[in-house]
């Protein structure tokens, strides 16, 4: 969740600077450094789909030697957020709605704000429920504390082992809940996942978790990503869809020239074509080898009565 770089300036005085996600970098700044605000301010601009980068800096010594990263990015002083939003592409809502009429449903892993998930998601059409759940973090006796977008705790209005839609609310989960959950209760974890919408501010073995625990259930999962971050989900999925050249491009069998999730609606219709085109000709196969045989044993039968 962070990335560090070491510079030495025209005066020979070396810095570390510090950049990553809003926790991360606060855990690893010096307390009285951080603004009292900060959460605050980071929850108001995520809930308005507002991407956030941290930095945080300090100087070392010009003769510094390193025996681990941890002593790089520790106590370090705040610098402040960039904010950037990125715009919902003109044809994203069109091609999601097009994988829901094709009995498609779509969820959103990201390493992503939850929050900021959660925007997009009812921005592109994912999460169309009213009342969105948040899995924030595991309680002492291994439960799931539960509370509502603007943090106040609530509960599951039934239980999960319901199908999905008659939950009557949509559920949005850290990756680090997910993996806690799947770890010390599997079954109930394979039952949350069918009401969760968005997984957010996932790890890499965390987006192949997510992707492992639908292939397990029985799904048939594609996976849609442009970063090496992505590269295990992709490989995991029974049809992984690189948006770009990097990384993901290699590990994934189906690399996108346009660089659009257009592509998943693309690569679904040529598959379920490609079926129905095998379906077709084995049954012309069959068809063709029955009439043969029902032809053979007319010419048998005749043959039998002429002695």
């Amino acid at each position: 969740m962070t990335q560090s770089v070491i510079i030495q300036n025209q005066k020979g005085m070396t810095y570390a600077f510090v950049k990553g996600s809003s926790e991360s970098i606060k855990n690893l700044c010096c307390p009285d450094s951080v603004p009292s605000d900060f959460d605050v301010c980071v929850k108001q601009s995520a809930r308005e789909g507002i991407y956030q980068i941290s930095m945080a800096m300090k100087e070392i010594s010009s003769n510094w030697q390193v025996s681990s990263r941890s002593e790089i990015e520790r106590d370090v002083t705040f610098l402040g957020l960039i904010n950037f939003k990125n715009i919902l592409r003109a044809e994203t809502k069109d091609v999601l709605t097009k994988l829901k009429e094709g009995d498609v449903d779509s969820i959103m892993v990201t390493g992503d704000n939850i929050l900021t998930g959660i925007h997009i998601a009812k921005e592109c059409g994912i999460i169309q429920s009213d009342t969105v759940l948040l899995g924030t973090e595991i309680t002492s006796d291994g439960k799931i504390l539960w509370t509502d977008e603007s943090g106040m705790p609530a509960e599951l209005p039934k239980q999960v082992n319901t199908t999905k839609g008659e939950l009557g609310v949509d559920l949005a989960v850290f990756g680090s809940v997910w993996d806690s959950i799947l770890t010390k209760d599997r079954k109930y974890a394979m039952e949350l996942i069918e009401h969760i919408c968005v997984f957010g501010r996932c790890t890499p073995i965390e987006k192949k978790s997510v992707v492992s625990a639908f292939n397990e259930k029985g799904y048939i999962t594609s996976m849609c990503g442009d970063g090496s971050n992505d590269c295990g989900a992709l490989k995991a999925a029974h049809v992984g869809i690189a948006l770009s050249d990097s990384d993901a491009s290699i590990i994934s069998p189906f690399t996108s020239l346009t660089k659009t999730i257009t592509s998943v609606v693309d690569v679904l219709l040529e598959g379920r074509c490609a079926i129905a085109s095998a379906l077709a000709s084995y049954k012309y196969m069959i068809m063709v080898r029955s009439v043969h045989r029902l032809n053979f044993t007319k010419r048998h039968f005749c043959a039998y009565h002429l002695f």
